[in-house]
């Protein structure tokens, strides 16, 4: 249990610390040409890119934390085909699983080309992203992994935009709250079970040892047999 607090304790509290350090930082979001950012890849973490696109085709469904997400590495307009993506777009929005997942059922080449005609806005996009440039905790082992399934179309040092995602300075502070009250919820609670735990084995003890008075049935009282002189 106390293995299980001190996980729950550290996460939110990286969370909630990550949080905090871009809603600080962030300030003012950047907009930037796709093409320019990708040449500069300056540290903003709120990014609105200009003049983007991406495919379908170049897309990944998986699953991160227990929630599908969508990976979809993007290029600038000015781009060669060739050349490797330098952004990847993350989204966890309904609409953009759904239309890759349907895409990803197709059984016969009919069914693909009518799930990408019905959702060809989401397939097939040119024009402005915007979200939160991920790392630290957002970037974890899963994704790292999921990527090299990307590797011959992105860069190995691309960077991961969360698709519509803002700095939140009110939910950062929230999970910093709950790591701290959860390990001091979980120490009170501890101390007040010892305590009760204390106070029963106490009062088992003491009716155990307590001398009650002990009442012989004299029915069964032993008769005197010693002889009348």
């Amino acid at each position: 249990m106390a293995k299980l607090v001190g996980v729950f304790m550290i996460a939110f509290l990286i969370i909630g610390g990550q949080g905090l350090f871009t809603a600080l930082q962030s300030g003012k979001q950047l907009t930037m040409a796709c093409d320019e950012y990708i040449k500069q890849k300056p540290k903003d973490k709120w990014v609105k890119l200009t003049g983007c696109e991406y495919t379908a085709i170049d897309g990944l469904i998986h699953e991160k934390r227990g929630q599908d997400e969508v990976m979809l590495p993007v290029w600038g307009v000015s781009q060669k085909e060739e050349e490797l993506a330098h952004i990847v777009l993350t989204s966890d929005d309904t609409d953009f699983v759904a239309a890759f997942k349907e895409l990803g059922n197709a059984e016969t080449e009919e069914q693909a080309t009518a799930a990408i005609k019905k959702n060809e806005n989401i397939f097939f996009y040119k024009g402005d992203i915007e979200g939160l440039v991920e790392f630290g905790i957002e970037r974890d082992s899963l994704t790292k992994s999921k990527v090299e399934t990307l590797s011959e179309t992105i860069d190995k040092d691309a960077v991961f935009i969360a698709m519509g995602e803002k700095p939140s300075l009110g939910g950062s502070l929230i999970y910093l709250l709950l790591g701290i009250l959860i390990p001091v919820g979980y120490v009170a609670f501890s101390r007040w079970r010892t305590k009760k735990d204390a106070g029963e084995l106490a009062d088992l003890h003491a009716s155990l040892t307590a001398k009650e008075p002990v009442v012989v049935d004299k029915a069964f009282e032993q008769k005197d047999t010693t002889p009348t002189p």
